[in-house]
């Protein structure tokens, strides 16, 4: 899979990156701080998956991805242990899932792959 990475924190952004690009299966496009770079970087690549923070710096970035790249696989990174209401909000953003960051590696690529090979 090809994933770029959306998330304002830059701390955040390499810890991802780093621990993405060490698998085999997951080519790490690029990391960004907001969805704008983000479809840059997209002109130029054809990513599979976009891993990306529910709140980036600026506009609603989903949709907006969406409506350039509609086959891309749009994946939230939540900051919290998820709640049984989580799924049906990241699906009514128009994201077609989410990974907690409250999650060990292990699990937080597991998943990922997961909601990759779904639908």
């Amino acid at each position: 899979m090809k994933l770029l990475i959306i998330d304002s924190d830059p701390m955040v952004l390499k810890s991802l990156e780093t621990m993405l690009a060490k698998e085999k299966d997951i080519t790490v496009l690029g990391s960004v701080g907001d969805v704008i770079k983000a479809l840059d970087l997209c002109r130029d690549n054809e990513p599979t998956g976009m891993l990306m923070a529910i709140c980036t710096n600026n506009i609603n970035g989903i949709n907006l991805i969406k409506s350039y790249y509609p086959n891309v696989k749009i994946i939230i990174a939540i900051n919290f242990p998820a709640t049984p209401a989580t799924e049906n909000q990241v699906l009514h953003l128009g994201a077609d899932g989410y990974i907690e960051k409250t999650d060990d590696v292990l699990t937080m690529i597991k998943n990922l792959r997961k909601l990759m090979i779904e639908n």
